[in-house]
């Protein structure tokens, strides 16, 4: 896929000196093929990153997973694709490394790449009728229990459906890009990053038989927090969290913006599995 690159972006935090030299040799290296770039840093404080009054082509991300998710979330709606540069562990969400990152910029100028459109989801927290909060998930969102071992209930409707009620830790909700992380871990499959689906896993159910779902967008998702005595926080992309009360509900859908991310056309998404470790060949 052809980009036609003339400014980019570099996303590092301020206070990560080897992130902040790394966009330094970046701007360098692009400015010498006659890219304009600019350092951005990623305020935890602010929702929205400022890429400044005129849009780049790229938005280049140098940290790990949880950074990739933090800037997607604050770029959401803007179309910008985004390329990650891994600073941290595992890094399933960013394309290149520390060894690698000039030889994946070249195949970008030069078009030898290409784009991943995925879905992002959005949500709608509701106490007595009324919005409290609203928000973006790349990864997933997960409604569980506080810091007190107490089971939480929650009521799950697909649409004008009710799937069930779940007596468990919690449940996630994810997205095919967050099968990976929280939802892999708790026992969910794994989906192809690019399907429009949610993926539906309980965490730890109590004398229940609620099993994991992948269900299509076409209908919204509600949970209902039951009535019970535990704490319950709604937390995105294990970042960020609220606190529920009996009674509030979740909806869940689809946003209507979806995540651009840019990858190598020598990768694929197996490949990775198997390099992270997700699946293994047979010896």
């Amino acid at each position: 896929m052809k980009f036609d690159i003339q400014r980019i972006i570099v996303v590092a935090k301020a206070a990560n000196t080897q992130a902040l030299d790394l966009a330094e040799n970046i701007l360098v290296w692009f400015d010498a093929r006659g890219v304009q770039g600019l350092v951005v840093d990623n305020r935890v404080d602010s929702d929205i990153l400022d890429v400044g009054q005129r849009k780049p082509d790229c938005v280049i991300v140098l940290g790990g997973d949880g950074t990739m998710l933090s800037v997607a979330r604050k770029i959401n709606g803007s179309n910008i694709p985004m390329l990650g540069v891994n600073l941290g562990n595992v890094g399933f969400l960013t394309e290149t490394g520390l060894d690698t990152w000039q030889d994946m910029f070249e195949d970008l100028l030069a078009g030898h790449v290409e784009m991943s459109s995925r879905a992002v989801l959005q949500f709608h927290v509701k106490r007595e009728g009324t919005v409290i909060y609203q928000g973006k998930a790349v990864n997933d969102l997960v409604i569980n229990r506080g810091s007190l071992a107490r089971l939480v209930n929650l009521s799950v409707r697909f649409g004008g459906q009710h799937l069930g009620d779940i007596r468990a830790d919690g449940v996630i909700v994810s997205t095919p890009t967050g099968s990976t992380a929280y939802s892999v871990s708790a026992g969910g499959p794994l989906v192809y990053p690019d399907l429009d689906l949610f993926v539906l896993t309980p965490i730890c159910t109590f004398l229940q038989n609620f099993q994991p779902m992948v269900l299509p967008f076409t209908h919204p998702l509600f949970i209902n927090v039951q009535k019970n005595n535990a704490d319950v926080f709604l937390t995105l992309d294990g970042q960020r969290g609220i606190a529920l009360q009996s009674d509030d509900q979740i909806e869940i859908i689809k946003s209507a913006t979806s995540l651009q991310l840019i990858h190598s056309r020598h990768a694929s998404y197996i490949s990775k599995l198997k390099a992270k470790g997700f699946i293994q060949d047979c010896p």
